[in-house]
């Protein structure tokens, strides 16, 4: 799931896209969180087939989480040379702009 929410990233910030919305149960916005993807609840809980909210993410301020989190990575990632991830080394490397 990382590497798909690292591209969507990698798009949205190639395409100028800052914020991200998107409802989620209060588990799934605990578990972005330590990954990196610190989503802020945007408004209040709702019963959608269980209790989600609206949560929001700043994109302009993931970029150092997704640095934070290369340096940092499990035994399984850091097995992963970082010259064989072209989206790992695009994304540590600050090639996507500062905005």
């Amino acid at each position: 799931m990382l590497g798909m929410y690292r591209e969507m990233y990698r798009y949205s910030r190639k395409a100028g896209i800052r914020y991200w919305f998107a409802a989620m149960e209060r588990a799934l916005a605990r578990s972005m969180d330590k990954i990196g993807f610190h989503f802020v609840p945007a408004g209040p809980e709702t019963n959608y087939y269980g209790p989600v909210a609206p949560y929001v993410i700043d994109l302009w301020g993931l970029h150092d989480s997704l640095h934070f989190l290369d340096s940092h990575a499990d035994d399984h990632n850091a097995a992963r040379s970082t010259a064989a991830n072209p989206l790992r080394r695009s994304v540590c490397a600050g090639s996507l702009g500062d905005g």
